[in-house]
């Protein structure tokens, strides 16, 4: 496996993980201020 392809994984990761936890983030801040 050369580093490049490693790297690009790892952006994928990253920015897939991000989506992800934007909403579950948002949702914790809005419980947060209701509660």
């Amino acid at each position: 496996m050369n580093p490049d392809f490693l790297a690009a994984i790892g952006r994928e990761a990253m920015t897939v993980a991000i989506l992800l936890a934007l909403p579950i983030l948002g949702l914790a801040l809005l419980t947060g201020v209701l509660v």
